[in-house]
């Protein structure tokens, strides 16, 4: 049970962390992707279907358009209005939409790392991931991506819950998590089987060793199991209003688009085909460097403590396990479009790094204690520095120019348009070209923020101030 000190402490990370997320609303533009989602999310709550880009499930998109569909938009509340305040009005009704999955994420974060490691080291890994600025970033935005993240950590603990004790309850459980994280992002597909694959097997190896092994599985599992099945069928079948067949034209359309590729640039040039290094790389150098410092570290700490207990402590290797489930079979996607597709890592591994935060501070010498706070500390000022830009985030490994590593989502999704006509009126400028893609420059509504001379990219070399968004 935790204490009225630790109740308090996750309150403040939590707090802080939100408040860090909601003052991005107003200063960042929409990204290429998120009016999109919410597009979608509208036809689910106004027409009750599901066929604008379906190979992104529904709920990221219900939820993204929650507030948008149930609160009266600017131009009919009292008052005269520009075009400008009706954008800000919609982009922070959207992204309000999606702060609850951050919230879950914390509570399920907190929830694992509490069953696996003890109250303080989860708080100590809380820590760490609400000071990621890649996550604030995602959980500032209107899209599927912090949604999956939340789902699938719900999904896992009640996935460990239902092993430990297979009441009729935690099966139920289990069956809405489980259909909640497939109806978030197909990858759970995927991801969510390889995860309860490596965490069963390698504890059913270790119980194996035991002198008396216990019973890992016994037919209460297998009864109660079968609770979950018809249960997870009817959450999704609800969230498709029951129309099955656009769930899976749904996986049918994300197969045919993965097939394809899209375009992205890791390292130049463009290229539609995926490289199975990209997500490895991209994740390195989009998470501060203390962090992965701390969960590597932790990896080792822990191997050898189960070396040494005979494999006692293997749930501590869990969240490896899910990382590594989410990890290796996106290493096979041609949809190389940035970290957010593996988003999940980051608050997994941010529990083992915890740990370690957790043990050097219980020491009994001041230079351990003081590492730990100048580790963490660390981390803070990178979060600290990159805002509100915390999308563009790299860390100090990838140099002055960051953006000849990867693009897209990772550095410039059309977050900065608003930074930039804050910086165009700062300095007084009256007319600008920019150079962004045409549907880009569209969907963010740029005649709201830019002076009326903005002027299209030029094809040849000319005289005055340009503006230039990554090329694609």
């Amino acid at each position: 049970m935790m204490t009225w000190r630790q109740h308090l402490v996750f309150t403040c990370l939590l707090l802080v962390s939100v408040v860090a997320i909601a003052l991005t609303y107003e200063r960042l533009s929409q990204t290429a992707d998120e009016n999109f989602h919410v597009g979608c999310g509208l036809e689910w709550w106004e027409k009750g279907t599901y066929t604008i880009h379906p190979m992104n499930p529904p709920v990221a998109r219900i939820m993204a358009s929650s507030l948008v569909h149930l609160l009266p938009p600017r131009d009919v509340l009292p008052g005269n209005h520009t075009l400008g305040q009706r954008y800000e009005y919609r982009t922070i009704l959207m992204r309000l939409g999606v702060l609850p999955f951050f919230i879950l994420s914390c509570v399920m974060l907190l929830r694992l790392g509490i069953r696996l490691y003890g109250v303080q080291p989860a708080l100590w890994g809380l820590a760490l991931y609400v000071t990621i600025p890649t996550v604030l970033a995602h959980a500032g935005f209107a899209t599927t991506d912090m949604a999956y993240t939340a789902m699938y950590l719900w999904a896992l603990v009640e996935m460990l819950g239902w092993l430990e004790s297979p009441t009729v309850m935690r099966s139920l459980r289990l069956g809405v998590s489980t259909a909640l994280l497939v109806c978030t992002k197909f990858s759970a597909l995927l991801h969510w089987p390889l995860a309860v694959v490596l965490m069963v097997f390698s504890q059913a190896i270790v119980y194996d060793m035991q002198p008396q092994p216990p019973r890992m599985l016994t037919r209460r599992h297998g009864f109660t199991f079968l609770l979950t099945l018809p249960v997870a069928a009817l959450v999704a079948g609800a969230l498709y209003h029951f129309s099955y067949g656009e769930m899976i034209w749904g996986m049918q359309e994300l197969q045919q688009f993965n097939n394809h590729g899209f375009a992205f640039w890791f390292y130049g040039p463009l290229t539609n085909e995926g490289v199975w290094y990209f997500f490895p790389t991209v994740f390195f150098f989009k998470a501060p460097l203390p962090y992965h410092a701390l969960w590597i570290c932790g990896a080792v700490i822990i191997l050898r403590q189960m070396l040494r207990s005979g494999g006692d402590n293997i749930c501590q290797l869990f969240p490896f396990f899910a990382a590594l489930a989410v990890l290796v079979p996106s290493m096979f996607s041609n949809i190389n479009i940035g970290v957010r597709h593996v988003l999940p890592v980051f608050p997994l591994l941010a529990l083992p790094a915890g740990y370690v935060l957790y043990l050097l501070w219980q020491k009994q010498k001041m230079a351990l204690k003081a590492l730990s706070i100048f580790l963490l500390l660390w981390q803070v000022c990178a979060c600290v520095r990159s805002f509100p830009e915390y999308v563009a985030y790299y860390n100090e490994a990838a140099g002055a120019h960051p953006e000849r590593i990867s693009l897209d989502s990772d550095f410039d999704w059309g977050q900065n348009i608003r930074l930039l006509a804050d910086e165009v009126h700062k300095r007084g400028i009256d007319k600008i070209y920019v150079c962004a893609k045409s549907v880009k420059a569209k969907d963010r509504n740029l005649q709201f923020f830019m002076p009326k001379e903005e002027l299209p990219c030029p094809q040849e070399p000319v005289e005055g101030w340009v503006a230039l968004a990554r090329a694609r």
